[in-house]
């Protein structure tokens, strides 16, 4: 005589299934939302490391002009690793132009915006807040 299965005792197997999928799929858009997506975190990093680089360079700039008492020409007569002066994700070198003898400008191309991104210096304040897209950074040239 062949035994009829009850079809009731899969159900709780069932149902713990689809909770189980459901917590999971839980978690990982819960992690997402927190962490963000990689492309996004991948993303930032490259912009934390521009600002980072940029910073290094505006310190250079100013050994430079302590040392020859004036703006360099271009990024090239620094003291500096090489691939600080390009950016990160793109290979590009970073903006620089003297605006006059005493102010010039360091730029970037950045991911996101950042805002209230300040660093103290010993003897000034520079904000590293900017936008999404193209950025212009505008410095008075330190004083000898």
């Amino acid at each position: 005589m062949v035994e009829k299965i009850d079809d009731r005792s899969k159900w709780p197997k069932i149902i713990l299934l689809i909770a189980s999928l459901t917590l999971v799929a839980g978690v990982c858009l819960w992690a997402i939302s927190v962490v963000g997506l990689p492309e996004t975190v991948r993303k930032k990093e490259f912009d934390k490391t521009r600002v980072g680089d940029l910073q290094r360079i505006h310190w250079a700039i100013d050994r430079y002009i302590e040392d020859k008492g004036e703006l360099p020409s271009g990024l090239e007569e620094l003291v500096l690793e090489k691939n600080i002066l390009q950016d990160p994700e793109t290979g590009d070198s970073y903006g620089y132009a003297v605006v006059n003898s005493k102010t010039y400008e360091l730029s970037a191309n950045f991911a996101f915006e950042r805002i209230e991104d300040r660093y103290y210096s010993r003897d000034r304040e520079t904000d590293w807040s900017h936008p999404a897209g193209l950025h212009h950074f505008s410095f008075a040239a330190k004083e000898k």
